[in-house]
């Protein structure tokens, strides 16, 4: 039954807007029960669980010194997820995240602060690897500010084809790492990098 705000009115005979009033507190009563505790029960007026509808692209904007919450199917996931907006700035998908690219380890995800990590692992091939992110991790959204290195672990199977590995270069997009493997025998390497 619908909702009717406008009852009931001062010139309502109080015998003929009662059904109306009893409607209006049952449809009341309906609504609050969802996602929370009944009323007069043990956990009257808290919440039980919380849905909220998915919202497609844009995000709701909020106002400065507000932080919103809401969910948003939107890039850089494409799929449902949790977004933190803080004040007027854009908005993170606090439960974003991807696995796959060039290698089903591979991944990234939001950590709540609104910090990216990724991860993978790559091979080098000939004693030389460039690794983009964009290339290596599905979706991936991208660092706007890098911290640091990236953290590389090189995984020789064989332990005998590289004796060594070493960072030689990174920047927001890309890192190089180079071994001194051969070209005939190429090993792996897993890496780990944070951002913004």
């Amino acid at each position: 039954m619908p909702y009717s705000p406008l009852i009931p009115q001062a010139t309502d005979d109080p015998s003929q807007s009662q059904p109306l009033i009893l409607d209006n507190f049952t449809t009341l009563d309906t609504v609050f029960s969802i996602n929370h505790g009944p009323l007069n029960g043990p956990n009257d007026g808290k919440h039980l669980q919380l849905t909220m509808p998915t919202k497609a692209s844009p995000a709701y904007t909020y106002l400065a010194g507000e932080i919103g919450l809401q969910t948003l199917s939107a890039l850089p996931t494409g799929r449902p997820d949790l977004w933190l907006s803080r004040g007027v700035s854009a908005g993170f998908p606090a439960t974003g995240y991807s696995s796959g690219g060039t290698n089903i380890a591979n991944g990234w995800t939001y950590l709540p602060s609104g910090v990216l990590i990724a991860w993978g692992q790559s091979t080098i091939p000939a004693g030389v690897l460039v690794v983009t992110y964009a290339a290596e991790l599905t979706n991936f959204p991208g660092f706007s500010t890098f911290w640091g290195p990236p953290q590389l672990t090189l995984i020789d199977a064989a332990a005998t084809t590289a004796n060594f590995m070493y960072l030689q270069a990174f920047t927001q997009t890309t890192f190089t790492v180079r071994t001194n493997a051969a070209a005939a025998a190429p090993v792996d390497v897993t890496w780990m990098a944070i951002g913004l």
